[in-house]
């Protein structure tokens, strides 16, 4: 039979080498687990970024159809101003009242 000291070292032998792997367990873990928060974080990132850009593009897009939406507007205020619906009748009635009075 074995002395209770061997016993007690050979315990001790097996312990160290157990404590050891489960701290680098630990740490694997660890690693695991922050890889997965900071691939979260870059993916969350990445998607704002690409939403600003997107937005960036949208308004750009915007930009030129609003501009060419306003100078339609424009072209349509100005042309309805120029030509309200008496202008057409004054117009005509306008120059015989002048040859008249010549």
């Amino acid at each position: 039979m074995m002395s209770r000291k061997v016993a007690m070292i050979l315990i001790g032998c097996t312990a160290v080498p157990a404590i050891r792997l489960y701290y680098v367990q630990e740490m694997i873990a660890a690693l695991i687990i922050f890889s997965a928060l900071f691939m979260g974080v870059w993916v969350v990132v990445f998607l704002i970024l690409l939403l600003d850009w997107a937005v960036g593009q949208m308004i750009t897009w915007a930009e030129v159809h609003i501009a060419a939406v306003e100078r339609w507007m424009m072209d349509v205020g100005h042309s309805a101003m120029a030509k309200p619906v008496w202008a057409h009748t004054a117009a005509h009635g306008l120059p015989k009242e002048k040859l008249k009075e010549k």
